[in-house]
């Protein structure tokens, strides 16, 4: 029995002096993201992360920094958590995260995620180019798609304006229904970012669909100004 005792004894020292602290997976990772292996880079940061975290450390630089590797690693899924916590603890470089974590979405093909980040990214640093020209864009796709739905049922309903002005009435309101959606969220991107060039083309287009011709002026005047 002694001598089972003192194999688990020494196992044990054993296992402690092969331990890593914090602080050394965290000079591991710098070594490993100075050589540019990113993969590396992350997984020790996320070991420092794990291994402080056990001892009851929270150190925010290394959040952010788990989130930096792990976007140039490519671990889009992996990153997202490091890149919550960087943002809940206000990390100096935040709306960074809130960047990232949005790419990481839009890789992941995660579309609500995404729209979701880019919108609280942009409440939080309304000021940081990077996410109103992104939640800008995605506001814009996401528009489109009534714009053209609209679009589509002017031209089809365009044999019907001499022949059938009744039906042609009624499908022109479906139309400016559908342009209606359209506008309310062109003006979301155009206030997320007011110097998109196609933001201000498409707010022209909806605003002159509708026959708002002081609006649409006001907009193209922006557009040619630029």
């Amino acid at each position: 029995m002694k001598r089972i005792a003192l194999l688990v004894v020494t196992l044990m020292t054993g296992l402690a002096v092969f331990a890593q602290t914090g602080k050394e997976y965290e000079k591991m990772a710098q070594e490993a993201y100075k050589a540019k292996n990113y993969p590396k880079a992350f997984l020790d940061y996320t070991r420092a992360v794990e291994t402080y975290e056990s001892e009851g450390v929270t150190d925010t630089a290394l959040y952010y920094n788990a989130t930096i590797t792990g976007y140039k690693a490519r671990k889009f899924d992996e990153l997202i958590p490091y890149a919550t916590k960087a943002i809940e603890l206000k990390h100096e470089k935040a709306h960074l995260a809130y960047y990232i974590k949005a790419i990481a979405y839009d890789k992941l093909d995660k579309n609500g995620e995404y729209l979701e980040t880019l919108e609280a990214g942009h409440e939080a640093y309304p000021s940081y180019g990077r996410i109103s020209k992104k939640l800008a864009v995605a506001y814009l796709k996401q528009g489109m798609e009534p714009y053209k739905k609209g679009a589509e049922i002017v031209q089809n309903a365009e044999s019907l304006r001499e022949s059938k002005p009744e039906q042609y009435k009624k499908e022109i309101e479906k139309a400016n229904a559908n342009f209606e959606e359209a506008r309310k969220i062109f003006e979301k991107a155009y206030e997320a970012n007011p110097k998109e060039k196609q933001v201000l083309k498409s707010l022209t287009a909806v605003y002159q669909s509708l026959e708002m011709e002081e609006k649409a002026a006001k907009i193209n005047s922006e557009l040619q100004s630029l």
